[in-house]
């Protein structure tokens, strides 16, 4: 008999709860750009003046979104003002991001430390027993939003000014208004960061009407091992072992490829999530094996499956990584495209997460995401709208805030880090880790494994017709050009680029006139694959690709 856990049996207590948000928002307040790089500040009146001048303005002007180049360090200067002041008050995060280093030993994880300002000002009812509204500024950066710089051109456009100075405070006021008029028409709260901004689309009543259950943890935890990630496919000899260059290749790149597949994914219902077969065991025997049985239960189904594949390679195919272990692997309903192409048979299944209903939430966030961009939108909608996915599989983790002042026996003081300062918060942490009530890492893992089959089948297809492709680069391809003609392709492919003098220096790395690609930078073994006979034909190239090699020499 079949092995279910039933997530929603009426035996069980009832499962938490995701329900819709009421559609209001925050954001409906003056802006206030402040450069603490530049000791200056401006208001959308035009005033301006010095961060000293400023100061005792945020005391008695209206609650308002403050947009700053380093929110923590003027935080720290604010701070060693109103210190004493009982009504003064922040709220801090310690922020920690995960940063690809390529001279890191395998498995360690590189972390980039910060302070995020979520707000501050002055809590008015403190020593009042009147409903006195507190004056609270919301605080946001570029960096500690979305962890990049804003940039002439491709974030917001501003007319030339004067100084360096009064051109990054206005490039900062235009970039907070365009985020506070998106929250308004969408009736979102900002937030300090672009993840926590995105997370409400998940409870947004234009996508999910209804309530719906909270994925219990151990799915998401369970399903989190397997995430399929970005796909990085180098099919050239190593680059330690040559230093080949490409004279001319093709960037072939997925139209927004998240949105694309996550408007026509089937996504498994919250509501009827189910774990199937022996998914307990560490080496589980068989739940099906039977060829039958493994058909009626794979067609319907939505979700992530455990099991043995068989499938005869053939080297010229372009396949997932995991059809070359040989032993029990993971995958997606939506990789059933690549598996019907390569004729890969299921031998039996061990076990399954997911449902045979779908939840139509994400499909209709996705298509309204792809309208909401149109066709030449600015960088920080496209991260934006992005992060929604990302929210998905947020770790779980205890929560840390730092406040100015607390009565609770709970805190304890601490330095917070402000770049070039330093101030004491007092720090209260979260007794227990946790996650959002929103995370559903299975849906993460669905569009993440749709935009490598749809890189994978492309491949496949150019193969078929005289193409190569020389490397997958997440969810783009790099084909060798041909002087008279260029592919036929489909939706949502397109060329974005044709390179010249294309170096590889591994999977997820390459360089060329037009695009460089280096996360991370170059470690030592990465420099000596590009030998000294490469980097003399690549400086006399006078491109981007000796500028580089220049640059790597000089430092």
């Amino acid at each position: 008999m079949a092995s279910v856990s039933r997530l929603d049996a009426t035996a069980d207590p009832p499962a938490p709860r995701v329900t819709p948000r009421k559609r209001a928002t925050n954001a409906d307040r003056p802006i206030i750009a402040a450069s603490v790089a530049y000791d200056r500040w401006t208001n959308e009146s035009g005033d301006v003046g010095t961060l000293a001048e400023l100061s005792p303005l945020l005391r008695t002007i209206l609650p308002s979104i403050i947009a700053c180049d380093h929110s923590a360090e003027l935080l720290a200067y604010l701070h060693e003002r109103y210190r004493f002041d009982p009504q003064w008050q922040f709220r801090v995060t310690p922020l920690e991001r995960t940063v690809f280093q390529p001279s890191a030993r395998p498995g360690a994880l590189m972390t980039q430390t910060g302070t995020l300002v979520n707000f501050f000002g002055w809590r008015m009812s403190a020593d009042s027993s009147r409903n006195v509204p507190n004056l609270y500024h919301l605080c946001i950066d570029p960096i500690t939003f979305s962890n990049f710089q804003l940039h002439r051109g491709t974030d917001v456009t501003v007319v030339t000014c004067n100084s360096e100075g009064e051109d990054s405070l206005a490039q900062l006021m235009q970039w907070a208004r365009d985020l506070r008029a998106f929250c308004m028409e969408q009736l979102i709260d900002l937030k300090s960061t672009q993840g926590a901004t995105a997370r409400q689309f998940l409870r947004d009543p234009r996508f999910y009407p209804e309530p719906r259950r909270k994925i219990p943890r151990a799915t998401n935890e369970r399903v989190r091992l397997n995430l399929p990630g970005n796909e990085y496919v180098l099919k050239v000899p190593e680059a330690a072992e040559s230093s080949a260059t490409y004279p001319e290749c093709l960037y072939i790149d997925q139209g927004r490829a998240h949105h694309s597949h996550a408007a026509k994914a089937a996504f498994p219902n919250a509501d009827t999530l189910n774990a199937y077969g022996n998914f307990h065991a560490d080496s589980p025997p068989p739940w099906r094996s039977d060829p039958r049985r493994i058909s009626d239960f794979i067609l319907p189904f939505h979700g992530m499956i455990l099991g043995e594949l068989e499938y005869t390679g053939r080297s010229y195919h372009w396949r997932p990584s995991y059809l070359d272990t040989g032993r029990p692997v993971v995958w997606y309903s939506t990789d059933t495209d690549i598996l019907a192409t390569l004729k890969v048979r299921c031998k039996c299944i061990y076990a399954a997460w997911g449902s045979t209903e779908q939840d139509l939430g994400l499909n209709a966030y996705a298509e309204w995401a792809i309208d909401r961009l149109g066709s030449n939108p600015p960088l920080w909608l496209k991260t934006l709208l992005l992060s929604t996915y990302g929210t998905l599989a947020t770790r779980a983790r205890q929560y840390s805030f730092g406040y100015a002042q607390s009565d609770s026996d709970k805190v304890h003081p601490e330095t917070i880090r402000a770049g070039r300062s330093e101030f004491i918060a007092m720090m209260f942490t979260t007794k227990h880790d946790s996650e959002p009530s929103t995370n559903n890492v299975l849906h993460r893992g669905l569009i993440e494994a749709a935009t490598r089959t749809e890189s994978l089948v492309l491949a496949n297809h150019l193969a078929r017709h005289g193409w190569q492709t020389l490397a997958i680069y997440a969810d783009a391809l790099i084909v060798r050009a041909k002087a008279d003609r260029e592919p036929e392709l489909y939706a949502p492919w397109t060329i974005k680029e044709r390179l010249h003098n294309v170096q590889f220096i591994s999977s997820n790395a390459f360089i060329s006139d037009e695009m460089r690609k280096v996360p991370g930078g170059l470690d030592r073994r990465q420099r000596t694959a590009l030998s000294r006979a490469s980097f003399a034909s690549n400086r006399r190239q006078r491109g981007p690709v000796g500028r580089l090699m220049m640059g790597m020499r000089n430092a």
